[in-house]
């Protein structure tokens, strides 16, 4: 009988993540194995909370991948991590705090979305960070009349006047200058599904207001009808809509209303300085969003994605270790945030807001969070859009990379990525 040739397996190559959480390693069959290690300032006990936050805020000020620490964490200890690193960014000053504001929301959003219970914050620092997008988007379109006058600009003019305690959008326009809000019409009509989505997104916001306000004392963290800096950018934002929809009306967001003829936007600038300006337990504002939605129809916002990675909740129910194949998504690690409705075989663009159809042609993917893109040319798109685009063309908005799905008539589909599948 012939001799079988033993295979001799040894590892080839290993390196260490930068945080110094995970050992990654290669044998000379080309397998790869992730181990994750203690602490090391622990002297071997599990990982502690003072610790994660630290490593996070030395996340935050190098711009290292932080994906090593998260999947190092338990379960029981992320909103407690969470909310240490809140209150030590707090602590920082303005000039520090306005420069991370970005990657500070990216780090929690991943925190909050490792977490069964915290879907809901996730989805609001989600639309938070979307909604500081778009408004600093649209600002850097609006240009001073009087290149003469440095002191303020059209966006520092509008904080002004909306200091003042003002309920109606059109006495806000009054104390305006019409010049420094004029956009190009058809920049303005490219700009159509993010103005959609700023009104979709304050329709949505005072809708669940009620309920949000009944259920207060049983939750904690994140709350973005709680956050009056995010409410003021968006009445910021309703009255720069209002008044581009003066310039070109077809720019305007398209509301379903119960009453012909029905103006919402003045409705939604009311209600929400009323949220800013008044107590928590004011009946009246209540009571008029509880009836918003017999005035006005609340279109459904797609706030998570489902993913199939190892950053998700579906990891702490895992028996370790995990065997995994390359270019195999494991049902395992798939975990779906919502309910599945009826328009979710549909593809939503993320950054765009509009529906992509069942099997688009191409479509690039976050690895990280879920969210997708369409892939377009450069031809055919204003610069207001371009511009747009060119924000997430490296990286999504929460630093994920992206990973491109061509589908073919066959409805298989073909991945092609430069990156890990699950990271």
């Amino acid at each position: 009988m012939a001799k079988q040739p033993k295979l001799n397996v040894k590892l080839s190559k290993m390196d260490m993540s930068w945080l110094g959480n995970i050992l990654i390693c290669t044998d000379t069959q080309g397998q790869l194995y992730l181990y994750r290690l203690m602490p090391i300032s622990e002297h071997g006990g599990p990982m502690t909370v003072p610790y994660a936050c630290t490593l996070l805020e030395y996340c935050l000020v190098t711009g290292l991948d932080w994906w090593d620490l998260l999947v190092s964490l338990r379960a029981s200890m992320l909103e407690a991590v969470c909310e240490k690193f809140t209150e030590s960014f707090n602590r920082q000053n303005s000039a520090s705090k306005q420069f991370y504001y970005v990657q500070f929301l990216c780090i929690k959003t991943s925190l909050y979305r490792m977490s069964a219970n915290c879907q809901t914050k996730a989805a609001d620092l989600t639309s938070l960070l979307m909604l500081y997008s778009i408004a600093t988007a649209f600002k850097t379109l609006l240009r001073p009349s009087d290149m003469s006058n440095h002191d303020k600009g059209p966006a520092e003019s509008l904080a002004a006047v909306l200091a003042d305690s003002v309920t109606d959008v059109d006495k806000v326009l009054l104390h305006l200058e019409a010049k420094e809000f004029a956009v190009e019409p058809s920049a303005l009509q490219s700009l159509q599904q993010l103005i959609q989505w700023v009104a979709d997104l304050t329709l949505n916001l005072l809708a669940r207001l009620p309920e949000q306000r009944a259920t207060s004392s049983k939750s904690s963290g994140y709350q973005l009808t709680r956050d009056y800096q995010a409410l003021s950018t968006l009445r910021e934002l309703l009255v720069i809509i209002r008044i581009w929809g003066l310039l070109r009306q077809s720019c305007l967001p398209v509301f379903v209303g119960s009453v012909e003829n029905f103006d919402v936007l003045p409705l939604l600038f009311r209600l929400l300085s009323r949220l800013i300006q008044t107590s928590e337990s004011d009946e009246t504002l209540l009571d008029e969003c509880c009836s918003l939605p017999n005035q006005v129809a609340i279109p459904q916002m797609n706030f998570c994605n489902g993913t199939t990675q190892v950053l998700s909740p579906a990891l702490f129910h895992q028996v370790l270790p995990i065997q995994l194949y390359y270019g195999v998504e494991p049902d395992t690690l798939e975990y779906i945030p919502d309910p599945v409705d009826a328009q979710s075989e549909s593809m939503i663009d993320s950054f765009r807001h509009v529906y992509l159809g069942k099997q688009p042609h191409s479509v690039k993917q976050c690895t990280r969070c879920g969210s997708k893109a369409q892939v377009i040319s450069s031809s055919r798109r204003t610069a207001a859009i371009l511009a747009w685009d060119q924000r997430w063309a490296r990286s999504c908005r929460c630093s994920g990379r992206w990973r491109i799905h061509n589908f073919n008539k066959n409805n298989n589909t073909i991945v092609s990525t430069n990156s890990n599948l699950y990271l």
